[in-house]
């Protein structure tokens, strides 16, 4: 049921008059009725929260994209539009785009609404596919990603030259009346919108890692249930393994269409001594079946999802940095394995003719090190590469 408020009600008593007949009277109740949209969510981005200080009049208080309009509650079937939102979700992948320009548009009853726009090479087709999960909601406009700030009595635009604002949504949210549920996107199709920047690199692969994480807690948990046997736990396991992989291969090459037959020969010699090791452990667990518990299952197997971080490493290194360095990131060589948080800077510090001088430092970042990645920090590597190697700004945790 839904309650009128105050102002509802003195505009009941005294500015509407009720109208006789059926139609009308369902058309003023609507009025009244709970809606549902799906959206883009920024309410917790305080990069967003920050700059709509900046607009002038009444603020939003749920910064949003909205991508579909579904209409009123009562004319849905809420587990209908729930379960094709949750398969879409599962489908689709975060979108990378920008806020990179402020509008006006036309004045409503609020006054005019001072916007965001937001710019994504994947959100027309993203869009335009969780558009056709509902083909009777009627269309009879188009389509500007935006986030309203507020709203004003001028038409007015705010002067700010640093619009500029990376921004990675991955999950959809379905607004519900008054009820607000998120839906994570995790797909694979965000690598087609590469390249990206490299904080968006990081925040791509972080979501991915969480992804891998959930899916391989929940396959030990069917294994040690008895809901799938152990060849079978270790089968899905190369999956998720060469899925999580080759995703974060891809993402620091900087797309699927950059990765060459040798990028992809590199992964899988990775992957190769990946399958060993888990065959290993899959043998460990049949052999102590009766002590071996499901946290420390769980907890290793999520261990071959932190190992994809090297492979990253020795595809970015290729064969000619590969055998320049002592070491990379993550290769085992340190006291902290796979959760090495250093990097190799790269700097070509002379070019001239068929070589290049490259000089390369070993850097740590803020976090907690250990005692090899201490003894290696500033530690530098000069050596020359025929002009054609590509040489990456970095390889590692980042610049």
């Amino acid at each position: 049921m839904t309650y009128l408020t105050d102002a509802q009600f003195a505009k009941l008593a005294f500015d509407i008059v009720l109208p006789e007949d059926e139609l009308h009277i369902d058309a003023f109740e609507k009025q009244f009725e709970d809606t549902a949209i799906i959206a883009f969510d920024s309410s917790d981005d305080q990069r967003l929260l920050d700059m709509q200080q900046e607009f002038p009049g009444e603020k939003v208080e749920s910064l949003h994209i909205t991508l579909v309009f579904l209409g009123y509650t009562s004319d849905l079937d809420r587990v209908d539009v729930g379960a094709k939102i949750g398969i879409f979700a599962k489908q689709h992948a975060p979108i990378v785009g920008m806020f990179n320009g402020m509008g006006v548009f036309e004045k409503g009853e609020d006054g005019y609404p001072l916007v965001l726009l937001y710019d994504s090479s994947g959100l027309p087709g993203f869009r335009q596919a969780l558009r056709d999960l509902f083909p009777d909601i009627e269309q009879n406009h188009g389509f500007t990603a935006h986030m309203t700030m507020s709203y004003s009595d001028e038409s007015v635009l705010v002067e700010n030259d640093n619009i500029g604002i990376d921004k990675t949504f991955d999950s959809i949210h379905l607004y519900w009346g008054d009820e607000h549920i998120e839906y994570p996107l995790t797909g694979d199709m965000v690598y087609k919108q590469l390249p990206i920047d490299e904080e968006s690199k990081l925040n791509l692969i972080r979501i991915r890692q969480e992804i891998f994480n959930n899916d391989v807690n929940r396959l030990a948990e069917r294994m040690f249930i008895g809901d799938i046997t152990l060849g079978q736990w270790e089968e899905s396991m190369k999956r998720y393994i060469r899925e999580f992989h080759t995703s974060v291969a891809a993402i620091e090459k900087g797309g699927w269409d950059l990765m060459t037959f040798a990028d992809w020969g590199r992964v899988g010699h990775v992957l190769r001594d990946q399958y060993g090791y888990l065959h290993n452990f899959a043998q460990y667990i049949a052999d102590n079946r009766d002590t071996v518990s499901l946290a420390y299952i769980q907890a290793r197997a999520q261990l071959y999802g932190n190992s994809a971080g090297y492979t990253g490493n020795v595809v970015l290194a290729g064969d000619v940095l590969s055998k320049k360095l002592p070491w990379l990131p993550k290769d085992g060589s340190t006291k902290c394995l796979m959760n090495c948080k250093c990097s190799w800077i790269f700097e070509v510090t002379n070019e001239g003719g068929e070589w290049k001088t490259v000089q390369a430092t070993w850097k740590l970042h803020p976090a907690e090190h250990c005692d090899t990645c201490v003894e290696r920090n500033g530690h530098v590597e000069t050596f020359q590469v025929h002009r054609t190697v590509e040489v990456p700004d970095y390889i590692g945790y980042g610049p």
